[in-house]
């Protein structure tokens, strides 16, 4: 996980202004280490008017240290996390290593014109 400022390993959610340059460049986002309640980061976004959600900030998205298959349970978590997200109309970011990208391919969330796949090689 990177080190920020202010930050621990048990800060969950931070509000920044996002930098890279993807559709959400500028805007006001809720980032999200780990997986999360849908539920509270849906609540966190909209109470603080966050428009867009940075999923696996801290490069904490890894569904599983020994799994490629997509059935995987943590593979699902993920999956249910974004979709609940999306389902909400709301733009959502999903950082990940390059080596997850053809399983991140086999879900349907990958299709929703409201996600960016934020890729690190």
């Amino acid at each position: 996980m990177k080190n920020r400022d202010g930050h621990t390993d048990d800060t969950k959610f931070f509000i920044g202004t996002e930098v890279e340059h993807s559709p959400a460049y500028g805007q006001r986002t809720l980032f999200v280490v780990g997986l999360q309640n849908p539920k509270e980061i849906l609540a966190r976004a909209l109470n603080n008017n966050c428009p867009h959600i940075y999923l696996g900030a801290n490069q904490s998205f890894n569904p599983s240290h020994t799994s490629k298959d997509p059935d995987d349970q943590s593979w699902r978590d993920w999956d249910f996390m974004i979709m609940e997200l999306l389902k909400n109309d709301i733009w959502v970011t999903l950082d990940y290593d390059v080596k997850y990208h053809e399983i991140i391919l086999y879900y349907s969330f990958i299709e929703y014109s409201i996600i960016i796949p934020m890729i690190r090689v």
